[in-house]
């Protein structure tokens, strides 16, 4: 039986995922690295990781490439961790392609933290 391909795309520091990587690999993924989305055909891939990436600095044809991906039956999972920002659209804005796919909504918080 062939192992399921995983697509890992992380800008993390080099060696802080391992203990991510050795849980895909204890599961039995084969799993592909890279610090880039660009040029990787997806559909080689039955899921593709993206670990503590902004996302707002994925270009809009790569956007379209994922929603497309995962139209088609492709999982995507998406890791959060400082590199993650949140902008606010402005109303009337279309949906981004991701914000399609993806299950969850980003919102700023109701209220205002607290400072101490």
């Amino acid at each position: 039986m062939r192992r399921p391909k995983v697509f890992f795309v992380s800008d993390d520091p080099a060696g802080s995922e391992s203990h991510l990587l050795q849980m895909l690999d204890k599961a039995r993924f084969d799993v592909d690295q890279a610090s880039t989305l660009t040029g990787a055909a997806l559909t080689n891939y039955q899921i593709v990781v993206l670990n503590n990436w902004d996302l707002e600095s994925v270009s809009p044809a790569r956007k379209v490439d994922l929603e497309e991906y995962v139209k088609q039956g492709g999982g995507l999972l998406v890791i959060g961790g400082e590199n993650n920002r949140y902008l606010e659209k402005k109303k009337g804005l279309p949906e981004d392609p991701l914000e399609r796919v993806l299950p969850a909504k980003l919102a700023p918080p109701r209220t205002p933290r607290a400072r101490v």
